[in-house]
Order: C-alpha cells, then structure tokens, then sequence
C-alpha cells in the first residue's frame, strides 16, 4: 500500500534499496556497526540470490536482511506475483501514465476521500490529472469495504490484489486493498 502511494502521489518518489524486494532491517551487532548513527540496519547488502553469501563474492561490510534466503532477487525475479515485479509494474504504469507526471496545479490533484480521526479504517483516495487523462488511487487498510462514490465504473490498473487487476470498481471499494485505477474514455 506504501508503494502505491509513494508512486501516485505529487512529488518525486524514492525507493530505498531492498524495499522493492519487500526487505526489512538487518540486526547488526555491535562489532560489525560502521555507522556511528546506527543506520547501519537499512544499509544491509541486496541479496542477489538464495547462496550462502547472496551472490557476493565475500562476506560483505554488512550483515543481510533477515529472509535474505528467499527474499531475494533472483527467488523474486522468477515469481510472477514477487513484490518485485508488483514494483516493476508500479514503476511501468507511473512511467507511461502523463498523469502521474503532472504537478499539484489547479485541478490536476483531488483528494477524494481523507481518514478522519473517527474513521476505524483509515481509507485515502485521490485522483490525478494532465488534463486529458485522469487516474484513480484508492488505499482502504480496513477490514470493511467502502462505498466507491467516483471511482466506480474504473478499470483497476494495478492492485495490492493482483486479481484485481484488470476488475472494474463496483459499489464498493474493497477492503484491505490498494490499487490505481483509470475510468474508461481518458487516454
């Protein structure tokens, strides 16, 4: 959900190495700290592979993220449904949509729908435009649907679900799911 926020919102995006592989923190112990400001963790060699050193040729100035064995890049390159290709997706359609690309001018950000505090779910949607083509971003962390007021009858483009894809958004905006979304008839 973070990633389709951070690549549909205004602005310009950075990814954190590993973060496209779905990495957290490695624990680094005290004799193997470099950063005197204990960033050191977020800073963990990519593991290339599932081998012991991940694809390195020695042992690396850092330990590796926990889960290295199988979040990794070359396990994550061969699965269709990895958060690596989810990313590559992502990245694809921010690319090749002008929408995404516009600024913050008159017109070209809506926020559609914004967590109140008394909202137990939290759901934030928003719309995007160059003026020509208008696409859709709907987070709903939920556990319940809610009703989809102007995203319904658009084509989901990419979703947290990936049998989503492809669906048109109905009455309601699904639960526990994040997605982009374009209506038919822009671009």
């Amino acid at each position: 959900m973070a990633a389709i926020m951070l690549l549909t919102l205004p602005g310009t995006p950075f990814i954190y190495q590993g973060e496209e592989l779905g990495l957290v923190d490695a624990e680094i112990p005290p004799e193997r700290v470099v950063d005197p400001g204990l960033r050191d963790g977020c800073r963990a060699p990519i593991p290339w592979d599932g081998s012991l050193l991940h694809g390195w040729n020695a042992d690396p100035w850092l330990p590796f993220a926990p889960e290295a064995a199988t979040r990794n890049v070359h396990a994550q390159r061969s699965d269709a449904g990895s958060i690596l290709h989810f990313y590559r997706r992502l990245l694809a359609l921010r690319a090749s949509t002008p929408a995404l690309h516009a600024g913050i001018g008159p017109g070209q950000f809506r926020l559609l729908h914004n967590p109140v505090p008394d909202d137990d779910g939290g759901l934030l949607a928003w719309s995007r435009t160059d003026g020509i083509d208008t696409v859709f971003t709907c987070v709903n962390p939920s556990d319940r649907p809610y009703p989809s007021g102007p995203l319904a009858g658009a084509t989901i483009l990419v979703s947290t679900d990936s049998s989503l894809d492809g669906s048109v958004v109905g009455g309601e905006l699904p639960a526990r799911a994040a997605f982009v979304a374009r209506r038919g008839g822009t671009m």
